[in-house]
């Protein structure tokens, strides 16, 4: 890897004699002009994305736009950009290049894009440099083009035997006019992607190289500890500011007030010289909040969540004979099924806790941070600071974790803050008392379930009703009648002529955030569940069922084939063991898991997950795997531990003591099938996990007898 902080990109293309750069047009995926050449004089003033650079030594550089936070797409985008350059994977060198609007386009990694959004214009780039190569080497040979071919960086001469490497091509090439269009390979003449690889970020991450947010340093920099108020959104009344002062190694003790959302949260900055000496003075802050708000408390938050089960709310979609949907059948009771299931409020938790540095002067700000919206961060310092958005540098570290947390950028508006009262850099490092406690956290939520049956066990209607937040319309709904987009997400698309799905839109103090899957998470929690359960009243396979009332949808069905037949569906459990499964499909993936417990003598034991997969061509293997068995434990760790409690309107857990994450001990054995698919990559991150949830809970009610509708679950693990 290129290590940037000692040369940037644009000085060494300077000093590289015969570089080939391409740029490419962030309006069009189509290949017609959307790559173009550009001379290495004309950097400065080309208004296109530059992602490839290559050298007359032969070296090849990926610029990454994107943040890298574990997920993986650093690695999958070099292999893209591997496969179609004809080059092995381990050739192409990278760095993370700047955050530039007008250069890269939307550099924000969420949604389970980054793979997704890249597959088409990574290909499109190589392809033409490969071509460009080719073009440069049979105008030399003079021979058609059809004559030669390329192999491992290589421009081959099959007539001759001769070669050219792409790096002795560079300077000629440079001078050719890109094509219009281009061929891209099939995926019969792959050779890398789909394959297991190693990811070329993993040796950084392992020998300590890699530079995360807490590791910047920059000369001359203070370390800040805030303290925040406890309770949501009070204000300040006093504090023990010149005592505090008084403390060897305090430089100063400001105020803040930043902007979460749409709340204002404020605070108290110790800055010291380093982080430790502002951390121990924190404990000797005495402060006085007022205007602070003691009600809220979770208990009455979920009480009042199940008052709103029967109110109208926002209907998001309704098809069929809607008043079948409304009228249960007050004849047999047994044909009616009404179920609610909770999810608490859940805090990020990442393993590298917020942190950021900021150096601001007169006209410019400069921050580096473990971002995952660099140009919202970016925004949001211009706006803070009174500068132009081309005005703030943003330098984008490795992330130890996001889930969406880090998307937010008060951390680093509090750095910046800090850094332009004094005039001097300024690192703001959260403690994991922080993280916890402030959020903002994912939402509690109460999904209620109706259905009515027919006396063959047919679903004749069924309403699905989310109550939660929203968290676009925090204080108040812009529009009442409408909801975001996405609070649909995790409901698998059935085929039950009359249903309704619906919002019943909930306010309160509490500030909510994107979290992994955002609402698809707890909706599907409910939803794959509340199918089991009809299955169990009606006494139907819930296999059987779901494929009937999956008919419609090729891909889902085939992902339930293959995993029935992985497990041997059909085959009975033994007394105290159960199996359950679910399905559902998120950002284009369908992934469906069948959960295995034992449960004895009060203990329950998760023997077994396999989990199969269509998330579209696979780039590599390893990464869906362990995205899937992240998002496992990820899983295990809402249904075991979690939940934020809202005490006096404060959050109860404030650490790993009282909020745990799972070890390696309470991992299960995990096998994961990925379906073979013509279709182009699909997002994985957010989606592969979301069945784990429902299956384990179907799989409990199998094993125990017991339904699980409320996290955390209340049985015992061995």
């Amino acid at each position: 890897m290129i290590n940037d902080a000692k040369i940037n990109r644009r000085e060494l293309l300077k000093i590289v004699p015969g570089a080939l750069c391409l740029a490419y047009a962030q309006s069009s995926l189509s290949t017609e002009g959307a790559v173009k050449k550009v001379s290495l004089a004309e950097q400065k003033s080309i208004a296109y994305n530059q992602f490839i650079t290559l050298y007359s030594d032969g070296r090849i550089v990926f610029a990454n736009h994107l943040p890298e936070m574990g997920q993986g797409s650093l690695h999958t985008t070099l292999t893209i950009l591997a496969e179609e350059l004809d080059v092995d994977v381990d050739q192409v060198d990278f760095y993370q290049s700047d955050v530039n609007r007008e250069h890269y386009g939307d550099q924000t990694s969420w949604g389970s894009k980054s793979t997704k959004d890249s597959w088409e214009r990574c290909r499109v780039l190589a392809a033409t440099v490969r071509h460009m190569l080719m073009e440069a080497a049979v105008n030399t040979w003079k021979i058609p083009l059809n004559e030669c071919s390329t192999q491992s960086g290589r421009v081959l001469n099959h007539l001759s035997g001769k070669s050219f490497t792409y790096g002795q091509l560079a300077n000629s090439a440079s001078y050719l006019i890109p094509p219009k269009s281009i061929s891209l390979k099939n995926k019969s003449e792959y050779k890398q992607i789909g394959k297991p690889q190693k990811r070329r970020d993993n040796q950084a991450k392992i020998n300590g190289s890699a530079i995360f947010g807490m590791d910047v340093k920059v000369p001359g920099m203070l370390a800040a500890s805030v303290t925040r108020c406890p309770y949501f959104h009070g204000e300040i009344s006093s504090y023990n500011r010149q005592e505090l002062l008084s403390i060897p190694g305090v430089v100063d003790v400001i105020e803040t007030q930043m902007q979460v959302l749409p709340f204002t949260r404020r605070g108290i900055a110790i800055i010291a010289k380093d982080f430790y000496t502002a951390n121990e003075a924190r404990k000797y802050l005495r402060i006085k909040w007022e205007k602070i708000d003691k009600t809220l408390d979770s208990s009455d938050i979920y009480h009042h969540f199940e008052e709103q089960v029967n109110k109208t709310g926002i209907t998001l979609e309704a098809n069929g004979n809607i008043e079948a949907l409304a009228e249960l059948d007050t004849q047999d009771a047994s044909l009616n099924l009404s179920q609610s299931y909770f999810c608490p409020y859940q805090a990020h938790a990442c393993m590298e806790p917020l942190n950021a540095t900021a150096h601001v002067t007169e006209n410019h700000c400069e921050l580096w941070a473990p971002i995952q919206a660099p140009q919202w961060t970016q925004d949001a310092l211009a706006n803070l600071l009174g500068l132009k958005w081309q005005q703030v540098k943003i330098n984008v570290t490795y992330l130890g974790g996001g889930f969406g947390r880090k998307s937010i950028p008060d951390f680093c508006l509090e750095a910046a803050y800090l850094s332009q009262k004094l005039q001097k850099p300024v690192k703001v490092i959260w403690t994991r008392e922080d993280d916890i406690t402030q959020g903002p956290f994912r939402f509690a939520s109460l999904n209620h379930l109706q259905a009515k049956l027919t006396e063959e066990g047919e679903i004749e209607s069924l309403t699905h009703t989310i109550i939660a937040q929203d968290q676009a319309n925090q204080i108040e709904a812009q529009n009442p009648n409408s909801a975001e987009k996405y609070i649909t997400n995790g409901i698998t698309d059935y085929a039950i002529a009359n249903r309704a799905y619906k919002f019943n839109r909930q306010f309160n103090k509490i500030p909510i955030s994107w979290f992994r899957g955002v609402y698809a998470p707890n909706n599907a929690f409910a939803h794959e569940s509340f199918i089991d359960e009809i299955c169990a009243q009606t006494h139907q396979n819930p296999m059987t069922v779901r494929l009937k009332l999956l008919a419609h949808k090729p891909r889902h069905t085939r992902v339930l084939k293959a995993l029935s037949n992985l497990v041997n569906w059909n085959e009975k459990s033994k007394c105290g063991c159960g199996k359950g499964i679910a399905i559902t499909e998120l950002a284009g993936c369908v992934s469906a898991h069948c959960v295995k417990v034992s449960y004895f003598s009060g203990k329950l034991k998760i023997d077994k997950v396999v989990s199969v997969i269509d998330c579209g061509i696979i780039i590599n293997p390893d990464t869906v795997k362990a995205q899937n068995e992240g998002g496992v434990l990820m899983m295990i760790k809402d249904i075991k531990y979690s939940g934020i409690q809202i005490k006096s309107g404060a959050a109860v857990e404030s650490n790993f003591d009282d909020y745990p994450i799972p070890t390696i001990t309470d991992m299960p054995l995990v096998e994961t099938l990925i379906l073979d698919s013509d279709v182009s990559p699909q997002g994985v991150g957010e989606a592969v996990h979301l069945p784990f949830l429902p299956a384990l809970a179907n799989a409990i009610y199998e094993a125990s007898g017991k339904r699980i509708r409320q996290l955390p679950f209340d049985i015992d693990f061995a």
